[in-house]
């Protein structure tokens, strides 16, 4: 997989999570991927240019100066996906990380870059979501509060697919004090299993195993 000597803490989900994306993709059908919180920065924490959106700290050419510490889900997957039928949806409401995510991807036309709130997009969303990545706001409560609101939008609705991933980012080996703090108990009450917890966790329906 493209970039993955860089994955460090997330190299073990990230590949599994891929390789359970290139499995379930069918070449005929649109394969749906939501990314809740974009890509915000082009260098890592505690480097000069960090969430800054000024194009002199990006070096497209030089992927060990990028964001790894937060992990740039946008570009991996639209970068090993290339060529595939598919659509990465990612959503921030930042301007900044609009503009950041869209310099990283080079305006590629499978990545939809939506400008809004987590909530606001599920609410609208008329589709099925293949795979879902949740990494949006800060870890702390306030951003478990909002994964568990999110998490009642998607199963309320009805949103994922029959073969749906979900994937949950910050969580270490514990479910306290991160973004998956009420999320995962609730989905694993809703038909979903853990099919691999580590730094991340993915998710699966119980149906699929």
């Amino acid at each position: 997989m493209k970039y993955s000597a860089y994955f460090d803490k997330r190299k073990n989900t990230f590949e599994k999570s891929y390789e359970l994306m290139r499995r379930n993709m069918n070449p005929s059908i649109t394969y749906q991927i939501v990314e809740l919180g974009t890509s915000r920065s082009f260098v890592s924490g505690g480097v000069e240019g960090c969430m800054h959106p000024d194009i002199k700290y990006w070096h497209p050419e030089s992927p060990e100066l990028w964001d790894w510490g937060a992990g740039i889900f946008t570009k991996v997957f639209a970068d090993n996906l290339e060529g595939a039928n598919f659509k990465l949806y990612t959503i921030d409401p930042s301007s900044d990380a609009v503009y950041i995510v869209n310099t990283m991807c080079d305006f590629n036309m499978d990545v939809e870059i939506v400008r809004d709130y987590s909530s606001n997009f599920l609410n609208m969303f008329t589709g099925k979501i293949d795979f879902l990545y949740m990494d949006h706001m800060e870890s702390g409560e306030d951003a478990c509060k909002q994964h568990l609101e999110d998490c009642k939008i998607i199963i309320e609705r009805n949103l994922m697919s029959p073969n749906g991933i979900i994937l949950v980012d910050d969580v270490g080996d514990k479910i306290m004090n991160t973004k998956g703090k009420y999320s995962i108990p609730y989905l694993l009450e809703h038909g979903y299993t853990k099919l691999m917890h580590e730094y991340q966790v993915i998710l699966v329906k119980d149906s699929n195993l």
